[in-house]
C-alpha cells in the first residue's frame, strides 16, 4: 500500500510513535502524536516532509480514507491500522536539503540569475487573484523583511519582528507568509547563505513554538524548514540546477501546489536570491 515515505523518519526518533487520526482533506488525512503531524497522501500528491504516499490514486484515496485510524511510526517501519511495511522495501524520499547542500554544493551567480528570472515568470503565469488588502499587507511585509535582512550588521531585534509579522499572515491551512518564509529558507541554503540562515532559522523556530499563531500543518513545514528539511522538489530543483538540466517543469509543479501555496514558496525563492544571491560569483 505504502509508495514512500520521508527518509528521515528512520532516524528522527522523536518522531517515532503511534499517531491518531486528526484531520481529513482531499488528497490528504492528518494525524497527530503530542506536537508532531504524519499525513498520508495519494500517489500524485507532492513530496512533504512530514507525508506518507500510499500507491493508489485520488480516487481510491477517498475510499480509504474513511477505515484508517491510526498509524504508528517506528524505527525499521510505518503501520498503519495493523498492517506494517517495512521502510527497506518502500521509497525513501529524501528532505533534507541542509545535507544535500553541503554534499553536493551550492548554486553559483549564474544559476541564481537564470533561478530568478525563470521563477518570475512562472509566477507570474500560475498566479491567482488574491484579496487586495491580503496582498498588499503581504507585499509590505516581505519587503521589510527583506530590508531588515540586507543590513550589515543584522538587526536581529528588526529581524524577530519581520519574521513573526509573517508567521500565520493569510488564510488556508499554509498561510501565505508561512510559505514565503519556508520558501526563504530552502532559497539561503540553496546559496549558500548559511550565516543569514542560521540567524533567521531560530527565530522561525521560537516564534511558531512560542504562540498559535499559524495552523498545525503550517506550524509542521515550518519547524521542519528550520532543520534543513523542505519538500522534496525542492531538492530535485536544487540537483537539476547543479547538474546544468532543465528545471521548468519542478518550478511548474512547485507553482501549481496548493492554491497559492506554491506560488508563495517560490516568492519565498526569489526573496533569498534577491538579498544575497544576485551578487554571488558566477
Amino acid at each position: 500500500m505504502i509508495m514512500s515515505v520521508p527518509k528521515h523518519f528512520v532516524s528522527f526518533v522523536s518522531m517515532h510513535g503511534t499517531y491518531k487520526r486528526h484531520s481529513a482533506f482531499d488528497h490528504t488525512l492528518n494525524f497527530v502524536c503530542g506536537e508532531n503531524m504524519v499525513a498520508l497522501h495519494d500517489k500524485d500528491r507532492s513530496l512533504s516532509p512530514f507525508g506518507i504516499r500510499l500507491n493508489v490514486d485520488a480516487k481510491q484515496f477517498e475510499a480509504l480514507k474513511t477505515s484508517i485510524q491510526t498509524l504508528t511510526i517506528e524505527e525499521d517501519g510505518v503501520t498503519i491500522d495493523e498492517h506494517k511495511v517495512l521502510y527497506r522495501n518502500v521509497f525513501q524520499i529524501d528532505h533534507d536539503l541542509n545535507e544535500q547542500t553541503e554534499n553536493e554544493g551550492i548554486l553559483n551567480g549564474e544559476m541564481l540569475r537564470n533561478l530568478y528570472l525563470l521563477v518570475e515568470k512562472t509566477i507570474a503565469s500560475h498566479e491567482k487573484s488574491q484579496d487586495l488588502l491580503h496582498q498588499n499587507r503581504l507585499e509590505e511585509r516581505t519587503k521589510a523583511l527583506q530590508k531588515a535582512l540586507s543590513q550589515t550588521p543584522l538587526d536581529l531585534a528588526d529581524v524577530e519582528e519581520t519574521v513573526q509579522s509573517l508567521i500565520g499572515l493569510g488564510p488556508g491551512l499554509t498561510p501565505s507568509g508561512d510559505d514565503i518564509l519556508a520558501g526563504m529558507l530552502a532559497g539561503l541554503l540553496m546559496q549558500g547563505d548559511r550565516a543569514i540562515f542560521e540567524t533567521v532559522a531560530p527565530l522561525v523556530f521560537k516564534s511558531v513554538k512560542s504562540s498559535d499563531s499559524t495552523s498545525m500543518v503550517s506550524r509542521q513545514f515550518l519547524l521542519y524548514a528550520t532543520k534543513g528539511i523542505f519538500i522534496g522538489e525542492m531538492l530535485m530543483l536544487h540537483h537539476r540546477l547543479l547538474l546544468s538540466r532543465s528545471v521548468d517543469s519542478i518550478v511548474d509543479r512547485i507553482a501549481s501546489m496548493g492554491h497559492s501555496s506554491g506560488i508563495d514558496y517560490l516568492k519565498g525563492l526569489m526573496l533569498a536570491i534577491s538579498i544575497g544571491g544576485m551578487n554571488h560569483d558566477s
